[in-house]
């Protein structure tokens, strides 16, 4: 089984792009990929935090 790629299979898994032009694009991406998922997290906080509010709220019967 072939476990390598080609420079040419690479190209057009990459959309004509090469394996640096890639990781140059991820690498550029990466503060604004950081600050997601920061936000992400605290959107996540701010959810728990809600969510225990709500049940800490007494329960109407």
């Amino acid at each position: 089984m072939k476990t390598q790629m080609t420079n040419l299979e690479t190209n057009e898994v990459l959309g004509g792009h090469n394996l640096t032009d890639a990781l140059t694009i991820l690498n550029a991406l990466q503060p604004f990929l950081s600050a997601a998922g920061g936000f992400a997290s605290a959107l996540g906080a701010v959810g728990t935090a809600l969510t225990g509010l709500l049940n800490a709220l007494p329960k109407s019967k």
